[in-house]
């Protein structure tokens, strides 16, 4: 019981506990939001526009619908206020 009890807290076990390959754990951190959030909107920009606007009569759409659902991640994903979300908006 001893030998068991030596083997956990051995200064070895505690200094190996600590180690981190920070630049892995970085680069997961940085991917976390990637995969929450699907950037596919911004390189599709004006596919989506031709869809949505293709045989709409009046005035042409200069969103996509897709932007919005974008946007409503970020809203339920941060509980960002709208009007850091209608700052996204002015900036396409």
């Amino acid at each position: 019981m001893n030998i068991m009890f030596q083997e956990y807290t051995s200064v070895n076990n505690i200094e190996n506990k600590d180690k981190r390959f920070w630049e892995k754990y970085n680069e997961a951190l940085v991917k976390r939001a990637a995969m929450l959030i699907d950037t596919v909107v911004f390189e599709k920009w004006y596919k989506y526009l031709e869809i949505e606007n293709k045989g709409k009569v009046g005035r042409s759409y200069e969103y996509p619908i897709v932007f919005f659902e974008f946007l409503m991640k970020i809203r339920t994903l941060w509980n960002v206020p709208f009007r850091i979300l209608e700052s996204f908006v002015r900036i396409f």
